[in-house]
């Protein structure tokens, strides 16, 4: 029976804050630009119900090439530093583990609110000043590995719910730590209506995303699982690998040329998960 008895952490594998940086700072904008933002991220699907809080994450980003040409007109580097926390509520289905007889009737876990920094580059490959494409390349990953609180966690074996949530809290640490990749392109357009400069953006392109879920437990809870029967390397190390294409629309709004606010929100439906999403944040620029 190797069903992983704490495979639920596996769940918290939501990306951390990615190096997103300012989307829409054109080469003709002033050089430096420095965000604060703040969002939340939803997934609910028949297997688990999770929410992602980013109370704060700060931006910076500076063009190191420009040039006053369309095409090919510059290259900017960004990094980010950002606090994230995440809840998680997962169910397994008796029909997902039906061969080894054991599965997760239910498990409440929290992953402690963490620093992830970031670092990337995005290279503009057209700006006319109203109409901007530009390609990007980042990675964002914890500081540290963050420490995952066990609130409730209820094992079925063979029909028989067991709490096992006070022997994992006393007897057993785990431990979660992620990294994303994005690779992808930001097409944006500049109008201005009522006073304000608005720019429309979407980013897309392609994330992966690898995550380690690690266990240190001690002697007794071993000898605990093994009297119900479950191997105890249920609780090794775990690696999680996953990839996929997103996309992000959102609006800047430019109140002068130095600040400007900017949201973003996202509903959709990935391979049988839903995932909604917003955020929202302002914007100095400076600099010539």
């Amino acid at each position: 029976m190797r069903r992983p008895l704490l495979i639920a952490c596996a769940l918290t594998i939501g990306p951390p804050p990615s190096a997103r940086a300012d989307d829409a700072h054109g080469v003709d904008d002033p050089r430096f630009s420095l965000s604060l933002r703040a969002g939340i991220l939803q997934t609910d699907d028949d297997a688990f119900d999770a929410t992602w809080y980013r109370p704060a994450i700060l931006e910076g980003s500076g063009w190191i090439l420009r040039s006053p040409r369309r095409w090919l007109g510059g290259l900017q580097l960004y990094g980010m530093a950002g606090l994230e926390s995440i809840d998680v509520a997962y169910r397994e289905h008796p029909s997902s583990y039906q061969e080894s007889l054991v599965g997760i009737h239910r498990a409440d876990i929290r992953v402690r609110r963490g620093l992830a920094l970031g670092a990337g580059a995005r290279a503009s490959l057209y700006d006319d000043g109203r109409l901007r494409l530009s390609a990007f390349a980042d990675l964002a990953e914890p500081l540290r590995a963050s420490e995952v609180e066990v609130d409730a966690l209820l094992i079925d074996l063979e029909g028989l719910k067991i709490d096992v949530a006070k022997a994992v809290r006393e007897h057993a640490s785990v431990s979660y730590r992620g990294r994303t990749l994005r690779l992808g392109l930001t097409a944006a357009a500049g109008f201005r209506a009522r006073g304000l400069r608005w720019v429309p953006y979407l980013t897309f392109g392609w994330l992966r995303y690898d995550a380690t879920i690690a266990f240190e437990t001690n002697d007794r809870l071993k000898t605990a699982l093994a009297a119900f029967g479950v191997d105890a390397s249920v609780l090794s190390e775990r690696a999680i690998v996953e990839s996929n294409v997103f996309f992000a629309p959102g609006i800047r709004v430019d109140l002068s040329r130095a600040w400007s606010l900017e949201t973003q929100a996202l509903i959709g439906r990935y391979d049988g998960t839903w995932v909604a999403a917003g955020a929202i944040g302002a914007a100095w620029r400076f600099g010539p």
